[in-house]
């Protein structure tokens, strides 16, 4: 193979000599050095140095017109030389691209399927990540739950005692409320049968006063002075006896209100604390449900930004398998692109030795100009085609 390249440079080289002798003009590079010498000192100021000047533009183009119809001619024929070697590859072209498609077929059968396992395999391996994904959420998500449960059960279990324990606040409460009802009782009672007791006491005086009466009554005459300073006595040891009991009695309501207010007064510093026992209760427990759900939170967070990065990382990858097999696709279709590549690019070649024609008007050199714009805009059309770096390479797969 390399010694059929060299020959074929070799070959290439001799042709291109050839072509070179071929190619000779009415004039010289050297001829032209040697006339023009002088020119860039002439002077137009005088009629003797703007007739030099005259004639030095008269000599510069009538060689310049015989150049380019030398240069006309010469083109012509290689031209037609140019199609002839059109023909002849387009002969041989024609013989190989049959068979080159065919060929090609049978890689790219090869490549799809090499593709087509590669994306299944990647498919698969990514339908893989994700059950391992969703299974470890999974897992996560019940181990979140369980450990959620047990701490609702345990707060459940401690406020199911607290709640005994309070239960069992209350019924002593309520039994020490019963007592104390009770001894009020037992201390009305006591009142009301010392306040009977009195009234009998009463009853008992009035009945002797009665008695001492009817003695005095039978024996008024000589017991006057007698009855008289034992009813007075008597009267003071009643009214004495009826002062001290009403003092006991006073004194016995003044001890029991005491008692009574204490008791209230032990109830209420009791009530006070079982009420603030209740909110330092509720007060923990809300913490604790905020600190639960501070963890909880924290927790599903750090899971979430696993999730996420990991979804990151698998979008990252998905992106850069797209990108090889987009940049597969695009080289295939370019590597399919390539015989009209060629063809259009020596077809742009042959438009940019195109040489235009000399005009005198303005407005002939103006559209000149513009078509000289436009063949260079066909002919970087041209040499894009097919090239990874120019821009109708991205456009080639939809055009095809």
């Amino acid at each position: 193979m390399d010694n059929q390249n060299d020959n074929d440079a070799y070959e290439a080289e001799v042709q291109d000599a050839k072509v070179i002798a071929l190619v000779r003009y009415h004039v010289t590079p050297e001829d032209i050095v040697k006339t023009t010498a002088g020119y860039d000192a002439l002077n137009a100021d005088t009629k003797p140095g703007y007739e030099e000047v005259r004639k030095a533009i008269a000599f510069c183009r009538t060689t310049r017109v015989q150049v380019e119809a030398r240069r006309k001619q010469l083109k012509a024929s290689f031209l037609e030389g140019g199609r002839q070697v059109d023909r002849g590859a387009k002969s041989l072209i024609e013989l190989i691209d049959p068979i080159e498609d065919r060929l090609k077929a049978k890689k790219d059968a090869v490549d799809e399927e090499d593709a087509r396992k590669k994306r299944e395999a990647a498919e698969a391996k990514q339908r893989e990540l994700e059950a391992k994904v969703r299974a470890e959420r999974e897992a996560e998500e019940a181990r979140i739950k369980a450990e959620r449960e047990a701490e609702e059960a345990r707060l459940r279990a401690e406020r199911e005692a607290e709640e005994a324990r309070l239960a069992v606040q209350r019924a002593e409460l309520e039994r020490q409320q019963a007592e104390l009802a009770e001894q009020k009782r037992q201390q009305e009672e006591a009142a009301r049968l010392e306040g009977l007791r009195i009234a009998a006491e009463r009853q008992r005086l009035a009945d002797e006063q009665a008695e001492a009466q009817r003695v005095l009554d039978e024996a008024k005459a000589a017991e006057d002075a007698r009855q008289e300073a034992a009813r007075a006595a008597e009267e003071a040891r009643a009214a004495a006896a009826k002062k001290a009991e009403d003092e006991r009695q006073a004194e016995a309501q003044r001890v029991r209100d005491e008692a009574a207010a204490a008791e209230r007064a032990r109830l209420d510093a009791e009530r006070a604390e079982l009420e603030r026992q209740q909110r330092e209760l509720a007060e923990a427990k809300a913490k604790a449900e905020r600190e639960e759900a501070a963890r909880l939170a924290k927790i599903q967070a750090e899971k979430d930004a696993a999730a996420q990065a990991e979804r990151d990382r698998v979008a990252a990858e998905e992106a850069r398998v797209a990108e090889a097999e987009r940049q597969a696709e695009l080289a295939r279709r370019l590597e399919a692109l390539k015989p009209d590549a060629d063809k259009l690019h020596a077809f742009g070649a042959q438009l940019a030795d195109l040489r235009a024609p000399d005009v005198q008007s303005e407005e002939a050199r103006r559209t000149i100009a513009n078509v000289t714009s436009i063949l260079l805009s066909i002919v970087e059309t041209l040499e894009s085609f097919g090239v990874m770096d120019g821009e109708f390479a991205e456009a080639a797969p939809a055009a095809e």
